[in-house]
């Protein structure tokens, strides 16, 4: 039996009672600084350890406060929180115990001195500031929940006011109207620093500043805070935020005994002392005997339990909820977009219970967020979608708040590399309620993350940050995938009682996965708990080559790889994860790894240090006695640069994955495979042939919406020698011809001719280090066979153009077959190249200036700005196009009068374009017929690009930002145009017209 102390006023309840007296706030208060005294003692006998801030001199704010609130309010306190449990909730008993870490604590003694929880009426943690938006989530689930006559009431240090938790918190609060009473207990004192010394300006301006009224006290008694609060509450429970500052003194140490303050500034606190000035009143009254008396029996009972030993728990709970998916769940992928399949989860989610909330910035109607995923939400479900501020911090920690309550809030992260702004609510708060407040309260909260590059968003919004929160305690990291089942991991956020991140790459929210189409044709597929394993159906075989794990927005280049590698008769089965952190259990118990396989690989888009790669390699370590060696392949250990260009070398390309792993198995059957854990993925060693290639001249993947281009010249012939950076060959696409160089000095030999259709990563040439004779080159080239077009038309002849495009080409691709035969057979173009310094221009992207410095030139160019058909020139306004690969589709939207608008307009305009073309939404604007193209002209090797002109435009002009072999600081435009409308003598002044404007300063 738990030994309970007798229910007198420390313990019980007050504000009920039609009259309360001095000595009933005096008792109080005074009981409080006797436990608090008692905890010191403990602390210096070791009956407990750990820190134990006391609010010795401070008792009169929280006993006030208590009584001028009703018991079903809430109370959020930090770290010195003794005094504020005990003036609302009681129960020494429990509160002993709990920082003795006893079992029969109020948490089991998980929680300790800081960590508290009476469900639904008090709430505690150490970090300051942290417990700020939790305050504002349990009003917001009150407001939410239509919960009268509740509020809550948040006690913060004067040290707090620092804290940036602090301003969202307040701003939050005030723009939700929430039903918060701030009190900051202004001590004047950090740990050991005079807070005047850190903390600048009033403490009341914080809260003014956000239209939030404040009153202020100075060193009052119990008695004196309740008038004062008695009066504020009514406010507060009619969702009028109200802030109070108490100034007063704390006359203990920060925790235990590290006080550093003189003696003669402690004394003067000592005088100042609430409890002083009522125990004279007391006095005057006639009423301190007795109110001592009761003090001191209730004490003497508190002691009994000071001498008692506790006994500590045995368990620790935990929270996490699997994933049960099958093979009917593949039915799900039947061609709707990976956005549309979230979109319409969450729709589902909301359906099945209306207590889910989704919050986020930007993501009501009509914009619906910044990829869409809520489009159409806030228009279904008004009262289910809230839009926040830029503060993630802020509503994170608010969301986490509402969970406790009873709400199952998804809060969307507009990039997922905000979350770290978020990072100290998700770890030290919403991932640790359940299990430090021993399981008494659930925190259902769902964050949806967009991660990944591959959009040129740059270092800052392209991140892959998912390790950081990978291995943190009772938080599922799970990585949504096109190509494995969502339905299985909703149906688990139904039922989750611990936070889940979801990470969604951002390339993959358009893509469209048919799971008859798409998929069966290619892969056998297994379907396990948290994870699907897909085994290329091109090998005969039952056993595997090589194992490769992966996840999110990686899975699309992993499955592509691999069907690379099944041509070369690898069978590399690729296990695409959805559960991140934990790993599933039953991982490498489902999944076959034999004496056959010869390799373990990983792909992650983040570097692999401390990753994803390595949890698997210690899975695999304490799971299989002698496991084949594993390859870790991921990012370059750097920033992700804005430069498309940049980019792509940066991150794992389906080439580079496709080489490493087809280069590490080759190697593999000759010597030690350990050596390769070095090769970069970026640049692996390949030797293809296997007869001392050192390396292979390969069709490079230009453009997303050419998966084949044609082989247009060889600049040297088969047995040459040739120099690093020398033009081997010109291949064309549907937007540019282009000229491939040498990777580095060798003897080249011709594996395909001229008119040759080469597929994205086949080989084109064969570069060896020594001369190589005939008989051996003829032995090498014999089974080479590539389809061969003579005609002047990219990709097939007439007739054959139309069988390849009905089966391959989707409707887009082939209007851009249809447009470059046009160009081909219509359209005499000549071409111009220019070239200068590239000039820094901070944030501007190099396209949004190429198109303003354009349009404002063009109006000295008429013949510039329109097209020739075959009877005559056309003209009109200055509509300037540009070119968008969007999933294998090239798409020439327009800005429309480009000539009247800024750069920033620009900018805007054609981000707004792009984003809805990503989101499936067509080009906005279609209708406008651009007059002069622009194309951004980017490919590794490519020295020489000349530019497509395309129907109905004279002109087209192209730009690489930099040049790529000699890596110097140049801006390269290009520009091919019908001669017919536009004369040479007036394109080149047009063009040094526009390299004027580029290098002007602003």
């Amino acid at each position: 039996m738990m030994n309970e102390l007798p229910e007198i006023a420390p313990f019980g309840f007050l504000s009920n009672r039609k009259r309360l007296g001095l000595d009933d706030f005096y008792i109080k208060c005074k009981f409080i600084r006797g436990f608090e005294e008692r905890l010191l003692d403990l602390f210096s006998k070791g009956k407990i350890s750990g820190t134990t801030h006391t609010s010795l001199g401070q008792e009169a704010n929280a006993v006030g406060i208590a009584m001028a609130f009703l018991d079903d309010d809430i109370f959020v306190s930090n770290h010195r929180c003794h005094g504020h449990l005990l003036a609302h909730i009681g129960r020494p008993d429990l509160l002993l115990k709990e920082v003795m870490g006893d079992q029969g604590g109020f948490c089991g003694g998980l929680g300790g001195s800081q960590h508290i929880c009476v469900p639904g009426k008090f709430y505690s943690n150490g970090i300051q500031g942290g417990i700020l938006p939790l305050a504002a989530g349990l009003a917001f689930s009150i407001k939410h929940k239509k919960v009268e006559n509740k509020v809550v009431i948040v006690f913060i240090g004067d040290g707090t006011t620092g804290q940036g938790a602090l301003y969202e918190t307040i701003n939050l609060v005030q723009y939700l109207k929430l039903p918060v009473l701030f009190v900051v207990e202004d001590n004047g004192i950090a740990q050991t620093t005079d807070t005047s010394c850190t903390i600048m300006g009033a403490i009341s301006h914080r809260f003014e500043a956000f239209g939030i009224e404040t009153t202020e006290l100075e060193y009052p008694t119990a008695d004196e805070v309740y008038a004062v609060t008695k009066k504020i509450s009514p406010l507060v429970r009619q969702c009028i935020p109200h802030a109070i500052i108490i100034k007063s003194s704390r006359l203990g140490p920060h925790s235990k005994g590290d006080d550093t303050r003189a003696e003669d500034l402690i004394q003067k606190i000592k005088n100042l002392d609430p409890l002083r000035r009522m125990e004279s009143e007391l006095s005057d009254l006639g009423l301190l005997e007795d109110a001592d008396a009761k003090i001191k029996l209730s004490l003497a009972q508190l002691d009994v339990l000071c001498n008692q030993n506790a006994t500590p728990a045995k368990n620790i709970l935990s929270s996490y909820s699997s994933i049960s998916q099958n093979t009917d769940d593949l039915i799900e992928l039947d061609g709707t977009s990976f956005a549309a399949r979230i979109n319409s989860s969450l729709k589902e989610l909301i359906l099945d219970d209306p207590s889910t909330i989704l919050l986020g910035e930007d993501i009501g109607d009509p914009y619906g967020g910044a990829f869409k995923i809520t489009k159409g939400l806030q228009e279904l479900f008004p009262g289910n979608v809230y839009q926040m501020p830029i503060s993630e911090l802020g509503f994170t920690g608010l969301a986490a708040g509402s969970a406790l309550l009873g709400l199952r809030p998804v809060v969307e992260i507009m990039f997922g590399d905000f979350a770290l702004l978020a990072i100290d609510q998700i770890i030290n708060h919403a991932a640790k309620y359940t299990l430090m407040y021993q399981g008494q309260v659930k925190c259902p909260l769902i964050m949806r993350l967009p991660m990944g590059g591959g959009r040129g968003y740059g270092p800052t919004h392209s991140q892959s940050l998912e390790k950081h929160l990978c291995g943190a305690p009772n938080i599922q990291v799970i990585a949504l995938s096109p190509f494995a089942p969502i339905k299985p991991i909703f149906k688990m956020l139904k039922r989750t009682s611990a936070p889940v991140v979801l990470i969604e790459h951002k390339m993959d929210y358009v893509r469209k996965v048919d799971f008859r189409r798409d998929l069966l044709d290619s892969f056998h597929i297994n379907i396990y708990n948290s994870f699907v394993v897909y085994t290329p159906r091109a090998v005969n075989k039952n056993l595997s080559d090589a194992l490769l794990f992966t996840y999110g927005g990686q899975a699309y280049n992993a499955l592509e790889a691999v069907k690379y590698c099944a041509k070369q008769g690898l069978q590399i089965d690729v296990v695409i994860l959805t559960l991140l952190s934990p790993i599933p259990s039953d991982l490498f118990n489902s999944v076959s790894i034999s004496e056959h396989t010869q390799a373990i690989f990983t792909l992650e888009e983040a570097s692999v240090g401390w990753g994803f790669g390595s949890e698997i390699a210690s899975q695999l370590m304490s799971k299989i006695s002698r496991p084949p060696p594993l390859i870790r392949m991921g990012a370059l250990d750097t920033i992700i640069p804005a430069s498309r260009l940049l980019e792509d070398e940066v991150l794992p390309s389906i080439d580079g994955i496709a080489s490493l792993i087809t280069s590490s198995l080759k190697s593999r059957n000759n010597s030690n495979l350990q050596s390769l854990n070095e090769v970069p993925l970026q640049n692996p060693s390949i030797d293809t042939m296997g007869v001392g290639a050192i390396a292979n001249i390969v069709a490079p993947h230009l453009n997303a919406n050419d998966d084949e281009l044609k082989v247009v010249s060889f600049s040297v012939a088969s047995g040459s020698l040739v120099k690093n950076n020398q033009v081997i060959v010109s291949v064309e696409t549907s937007k540019t011809i282009e000229d491939i160089c040498s990777p580095a000095d060798g003897y080249v030999w011709h594996l395909a001719d001229i008119g040759s259709i080469v597929k994205n990563g086949q080989t084109i040439s064969l570069l060896f280090e020594k001369a190589v004779d005939i008989e051996l080159a003829e032995k090498i080239l014999k089974d080479q066979k590539f389809p061969k077009f003579h005609n002047e038309i990219f990709g097939a002849s007439k007739e054959e153009s139309m069988m390849v495009t009905a089966i391959n080409a989707s409707r887009v691709r082939k209007e851009m077959i249809r447009m470059v035969e046009l160009s081909h057979q219509k359209i005499p173009a000549a071409h111009l190249v220019a070239e200068c310094d590239l000039r820094d221009r901070g944030n501007q992207d190099q396209l949004d200036c190429l198109i303003f410095y354009l349009s404002q030139t063009l109006s000295r160019f008429p013949n510039a700005n329109g097209y020739y058909d075959e009877h005559q020139y056309h003209n009109s306004e200055i509509h300037v196009g540009f070119t968008v690969d969007v999933e294998g589709d090239l798409y020439m939207p327009v800005i429309a009068k480009a000539n009247q608008k800024s750069i920033k307009e620009i900018a805007n305009e054609r981000m707004e374009i792009i984003l809805s073309l990503y989101r499936g939404e067509g080009v906005k604007g279609s209708e406008v017929t651009p007059t002069i193209c622009v194309s951004s002209l980017e490919g590794k090797w490519i020295s020489h690009q000349i530019p497509i002109v395309y129907p109905k435009t004279a002109v087209i002009i192209g730009i690489t930002a930099r040049n790529v072999i000699n890596a110097s600081k140049k801006i390269t435009l290009v520009a091919a145009y019908d001669h017919r409308a536009i004369s040479g003598y007036e394109m080149t002044n047009l063009m040094d017209s526009l390299l004027d404007a580029w290098v002007a300063e602003k």
